[in-house]
């Protein structure tokens, strides 16, 4: 039979082990936040039909790269989401369909556990026959653990150089 004071060293002793073990199992918030704020441009260098403006893109794709170039996700398609306007009409609120483009294609968040390095994200606005009608492409951001903050990055397409 264990005396009361052996009862509470074994009971410290779970305690210790039960708290390293949750910190080894990446149990926390080890993962880092991104918020890209997507816009297109209403105008278009590019001639008709696939160049006259933010209504032309069909479809979105998101690209992420690394530090090293290498890709993270390839090709997200940002899909549309419809809802209804102000007057109960209905609206495409965010991502691209053909025709229906909004200026403003919405915010989109994207989560990793790689808390290190910096991250590039390009977005690509396509025609139907998946011509590239607009592009951006973010500067590199740093990974930072997530919370305390999570900056929002901008990109607003415009037509290819």
């Amino acid at each position: 039979m264990l005396s009361l004071t052996q009862f509470k060293k074994a009971l410290v002793a779970a305690g210790l082990l039960a708290t390293s073990l949750s910190g080894v199992s990446g149990c926390g918030p080890d993962y880092a936040l991104f918020s890209i704020h997507v816009k297109a441009s209403s105008k278009s260098t590019l001639p008709l039909p696939n160049g006259s403006d933010n209504t032309a893109i069909d479809q979105c794709e998101m690209t992420i790269r690394d530090q090293n170039g290498k890709v993270v996700l390839d090709r997200f398609h940002l899909k549309p989401t419809s809802g209804v306007d102000a007057n109960g009409q209905p609206k495409l609120l965010s991502g691209c369909q053909g025709g229906f483009t909004p200026i403003d294609i919405g915010l989109f968040s994207y989560s990793t556990s790689n808390t290190t390095g910096t991250f590039t994200f390009t977005v690509n606005g396509l025609a139907t026959n998946k011509e590239i009608l607009q592009t951006a492409t973010s500067d590199s951001i740093a990974a930072k653990v997530f919370p305390p903050e999570m900056p929002e990055t901008l990109l607003t397409m415009s037509t290819p150089k």
